[in-house]
């Protein structure tokens, strides 16, 4: 059992004593526990930073996919705006041509009663 570092149950883990380990003077508890306390927060905020990282990485792809939807809307915002604006011209032709021929068929030809 001692060569896998197993102990019987005298032997069991203990607590160390507080003898064995010497309180700090005081001057100094209050620099340790802050030192404790910007260990642990390390560990957790090294992890924390990781996936915000992970989501800032996330958030700019999917700004970057909706900026290029923008555009690509804003190019056929552009292109339709133009097509309704050949199409009025369009329209407002044949409504004068036909305005024109309808109006030059009535000098032309007289009506027969």
């Amino acid at each position: 059992m001692k060569k896998l570092g197993l102990m019987k149950k005298d032997d069991a883990i203990r607590f160390p004593s507080e003898e064995s380990y010497p309180n700090p003077p005081m001057e100094y508890r209050p620099l340790i526990k802050d030192l404790l306390r910007i260990g642990t927060q390390f560990v957790g905020y090294r992890e924390y930073a990781s996936n915000a990282e992970e989501k800032l990485a996330e958030a700019n792809e999917r700004a970057n996919t909706l900026a290029q939807q923008l555009e690509q809307s804003e190019q056929a915002r552009k292109k339709a705006e133009s097509d309704v604006v050949g199409a009025r011209a369009e329209a407002d032709k044949a409504k004068s041509d036909a305005l024109v021929s309808k109006i030059s068929g009535d000098f032309m030809m007289p009506k027969l009663r």
